[in-house]
């Protein structure tokens, strides 16, 4: 992951983006704790497992792309 003094010295970003970049590059180098117990106890909603999110996933694939 580039710096954002590289990505400037590159000119890959406008400056408006380049300050944006800037307040936010900490969530690539800083790591990033989800906790969701509140809006579970909230509204009574959990992750769906991986497994069956994979799943479901694909099944949908194949159903509307014909795959």
């Amino acid at each position: 992951m580039p710096t954002i003094e590289q990505a400037r010295a590159a000119d890959v970003f406008d400056e408006t983006l380049a300050r944006e970049y800037d307040e936010l590059f900490y969530q690539y180098h800083e790591p990033q704790i989800v906790d969701s117990s509140t809006f579970a106890r909230t509204f009574g909603l959990h992750a769906t497992p991986l497994d069956e999110a994979i799943r479901t996933t694909v099944r949908w694939y194949r159903e509307h792309t014909g795959v």
